[in-house]
């Protein structure tokens, strides 16, 4: 039996690593939910805003068109009219940038759901009340478990290393039977 206990060091450290690396895909997996969920809630967040946006515009417009008829009736400045009239266009324009901001994050979000370009994907709905998210133990995330499984891969690895310093040692016993005869 080997003093050094190689094989058992390196059969300890093969399963270390693969311990490491199903923690290492555990870890990419949650990387991954976290950017697509931070993109949903960009693309709910920019569909509120542009809601919004296009609500403002419409009232400008409406606006505009009301302060030019009372600057054709001479109750109102034509300047104020005008001006009334570039603030709705600044908001349709707003508006289009905000589009064009979905567009982008929804391109950025299909692959991260594994969706093709081609395929169409829809946002709907309301972001929820801001709360504060349930407390975890931060000691069951992957990466801080990953981490710990290379803490004791490597350990183990310095073991290894310090164990083929030495020869396995190798003891035993021999007998033989001899017989003699005289005559």
């Amino acid at each position: 039996f080997p003093l050094t206990r190689r094989l058992q060091l390196e059969k300890q450290l093969s399963a270390e690593l693969v311990a490491a690396a199903e923690l290492e895909v555990c870890e990419a997996s949650r990387q991954l939910i976290g950017d697509a969920q931070a993109l949903a809630v960009q693309l709910l967040a920019l569909n509120q805003q542009r809601a919004l946006r296009d609500q403002q515009a419409a009232l400008a417009t409406k606006l505009a068109d009301f302060i030019a008829s009372r600057a054709k009736a001479g109750e109102l400045s034509a300047l104020d009219a005008a001006q009334a009239h570039l603030d709705a266009q600044r908001l349709a324009v707003e508006s289009r940038k905000l589009e064009a901001e979905r567009v982008v994050l929804t391109g950025k979000l299909k692959p991260l759901l594994g969706l093709n370009p081609q395929e169409s994907l829809d946002f709907s709905g309301e972001l929820p009340a801001m709360k504060l998210p349930a407390v975890t133990s931060w000691q069951q995330r992957a990466d801080y478990q990953l981490a710990l499984a290379k803490v004791r891969a490597a350990q183990t690895s310095i073991d290894l290393a310090k164990s083929k310093k030495w020869h396995d040692a190798t003891a035993g016993i021999f007998g033989t039977h001899e017989r003699q005869d005289s005559e």
